[in-house]
């Protein structure tokens, strides 16, 4: 009769343990949905736009970013972030959206042929 018993007590566990991952991935879901809508602006555009970035160091970085037309440099560190500077040069704003459009370099024909006997071209 015990064999009944920690059958029922298994059960009962496996149970809870499929409600309790069925809860965390639905929560995860919503939040990605949620989440998600919050980086497009009105219609659908992006508010905010980063142009570029690059890390200085493990934990610091510039990062160049575009908001609503407006471009800011800005300095990111472990504990905080602080505007370097502001871009107000139409030519040189220009010139760095232009950047940013720019299809990215191609890959070396060693690359190439790498990846394509690895199958992943």
């Amino acid at each position: 009769m015990e064999g009944a018993s920690y059958f029922g007590a298994l059960l009962k566990m496996l149970l809870a343990l499929g409600l309790v991952i069925a809860l965390m991935l639905a929560s995860v879901y919503f939040l990605k949905r949620m989440l998600g809508r919050t980086s497009a602006g009105y219609g659908g555009e992006e508010v905010i736009k980063i142009l570029a970035a690059r890390a200085l160091g493990p934990r610091t970085s510039i990062i160049v970013v575009d908001t609503l037309g407006k471009v800011t440099v800005i300095g990111l560190s472990a504990g905080s972030m602080q505007v370097i500077a502001t871009i107000d040069d139409e030519a040189r704003l220009e010139k760095l959206r232009q950047m940013k459009e720019r299809p990215p370099v191609s890959y070396s024909p060693l690359w190439t042929k790498l990846k394509k006997k690895m199958g992943s071209v």
